[in-house]
C-alpha cells in the first residue's frame, strides 16, 4: 500500500488531548501549525533520519517535530522573526547554561530598581550597565517611558550574555513580553489600549515567562533526537541553497492569500530586536497589499500564482522522486470573490512533476482554522468549487498531498 493511502485513517481534527510538547508554546505566532498534524505526516510519510523541510517554516512546529521524531530538518523562512524562534526553539541548550538565569535575573532586577531610585546609566555590583531603547513612528505612543526603559534595561543585560545560544533564549522570551509591555491591544488586533502597567510590573512578567520557558527547554533538550537542523532566512521563491534531491519529506503551510499581515502584528517585535520589518513586507508572499510591481491591486491572485509557482518549482528541485511533498491550504476570499487557491496549488504542482495523490477534504485544524466566515454572510461569489461547494462556511482547510515522479 502507498504510504499516503493510509492518511485518510487518521484523526485529522485533532479530538483528543493536546499531547505536543510544550516547547511549541515559547512564543505566539500566527498560523500556527497544530503540532499533531506534522507529526502524523512526518510518522506516515517519513522514516527514521530522513531530512524534513519546511519551506515556510513559520516558528518552527514543523521542524521541532521533526527533531522529536529523530528526523532531520530544514527550514526556510523570509521572515527574520520567525527565522529566530524556530533557531532558538529547534535548539537544545545544556543544563549547565540554563542554571545561570536565576543569577542573570537577579542582576536585571537589581538594575531595574536601581533605575527607579536614579537614571540612565546604572550602577550593579558587576559593572555599569548603558542601555537604549529603538527610534519608530508613533513609539511614545505604543509604550510609556517606564516600559520603554524596563524593556532597554532586559535587552541591554541580554546582550552582555556570552554564549550565543543562551543569549538567544533570553531574547525569544524578551520578544514574548513586548505585546504585554506595549499599548497594543491583542497579537491579532492593532489597537492601542492603556494596559496601566505598574512599576516593575514588565520586569516580573519577564521572569515569569523565562522561568516557565527554562524548564520547557530543559525537558525538550532531554526529548530531542541528536539531528541536523538547519535554518535558513531566504525567500522560498529562489531556493538555490539546498542540494538537488536530497529531500525526503515537504511539509508546509504557505502564506494564504489576502490573510494575515505578519509584518503589522509583529511590528513592535521587529523594531526591538533589531529587524528589518520593511525589507521583509517587500518579500511576504500573499499580502493584502502586495502586487505585481507596477500593477493595480487587482493582479494580486496573478502575482499570488506567479510566487507560488516559483517555490512549487524549487520543491519539485529538492525534493527526491517519489517522495512526497504535503501542503495546507484553504481556499481565500479576495474582494469578495471566491478563489480557489487549491487549484492553483495543483495547476502550478503539475508543471514540476509534482502530481496530487491525495487530498483531505474535510475540517482540517490546521494554520489557519477559522479565518473566514460564511461565505452567505458574506455575500461571496464562488469562482470555483473544485473544494468547497458554494454558501458553505469556509472554516476548514485541506492538506494536498504531492508525489514528485
Amino acid at each position: 500500500m502507498k504510504n499516503h493511502l493510509l492518511i485518510k485513517k487518521f484523526d485529522w481534527q485533532f479530538s483528543g488531548k493536546s499531547d505536543y510538547h510544550e516547547i511549541h508554546l515559547l512564543h505566539p505566532y500566527f498560523a500556527k501549525f497544530n503540532p499533531k498534524l506534522p507529526r502524523q505526516l512526518i510518522n506516515i510519510l517519513s522514516k527514521q533520519n530522513d531530512t524534513v523541510l519546511d519551506p515556510f517554516c513559520g516558528s518552527g512546529t514543523t521542524l521541532v517535530e521533526a527533531t522529536l521524531q529523530g528526523r532531520n530538518a530544514v527550514g526556510i523562512d523570509a521572515n527574520p522573526l520567525g527565522c529566530f524562534f524556530t533557531t532558538v526553539k529547534s535548539s537544545s541548550i545544556k543544563n549547565s547554561l540554563l542554571n545561570t538565569i536565576n543569577n542573570f535575573l537577579d542582576i536585571v532586577e537589581e538594575s531595574i530598581d536601581s533605575y527607579y531610585g536614579e537614571n540612565n546609566i546604572l550602577k550593579t555590583k558587576q559593572k555599569k550597565i548603558n542601555y537604549s531603547y529603538p527610534d519608530f513612528h508613533n513609539r511614545d505612543y505604543w509604550f510609556t517611558e517606564n516600559a520603554l526603559n524596563e524593556l532597554g534595561i532586559i535587552k541591554a543585560h541580554i546582550k552582555t550574555v556570552g554564549d550565543k545560544d543562551l543569549r538567544n533564549f533570553l531574547l525569544l522570551s524578551f520578544s514574548r513580553i513586548i505585546l504585554y509591555a506595549s499599548n497594543q491591544q491583542t497579537e491579532s488586533r492593532y489597537k492601542r489600549v492603556d494596559k496601566k502597567r505598574g512599576k516593575k510590573d514588565i520586569f516580573l512578567q519577564y521572569k515569569k515567562t523565562l522561568l516557565k520557558a527554562k524548564d520547557i527547554m530543559s525537558n525538550y533538550s532531554m526529548k530531542r533526537k541528536n539531528v541536523i537542523v538547519n535554518i535558513f532566512f531566504k525567500d522560498s521563491r529562489y531556493i538555490n541553497f539546498i542540494k538537488r534531491s536530497s529531500i525526503d519529506l515537504i511539509i508546509t503551510s504557505p502564506p494564504y492569500l489576502n490573510s494575515w499581515d505578519y509584518g503589522l502584528y509583529h511590528r513592535f517585535r521587529f523594531f526591538w530586536l533589531d529587524l528589518n520589518v520593511h525589507e521583509y513586507e517587500e518579500k511576504e508572499i500573499g499580502k493584502h497589499l502586495r502586487t505585481l510591481e507596477g500593477r493595480s491591486k487587482s493582479d494580486e491572485v496573478e502575482r499570488y500564482r506567479i510566487d507560488m509557482s516559483m517555490c512549487l518549482k524549487g520543491f519539485s528541485k529538492v525534493l527526491k522522486k517519489n517522495k512526497y511533498c504535503c501542503i495546507v491550504n484553504a481556499n481565500s476570499i479576495v474582494k469578495k470573490r471566491f478563489i480557489d487557491t487549491n487549484k492553483i496549488l495543483v495547476d502550478e504542482a503539475k508543471k514540476y512533476n509534482l502530481h496530487l495523490v491525495e487530498i483531505m477534504d474535510r475540517k482540517v485544524f490546521g494554520p489557519h482554522y477559522g479565518m473566514h466566515a460564511s461565505l452567505n454572510s458574506k455575500k461571496i461569489l464562488v469562482e470555483s468549487e473544485t473544494f468547497v461547494k458554494e454558501g458553505k462556511t469556509n472554516k476548514k482547510e485541506q492538506i494536498l498531498v504531492f508525489m514528485k515522479h
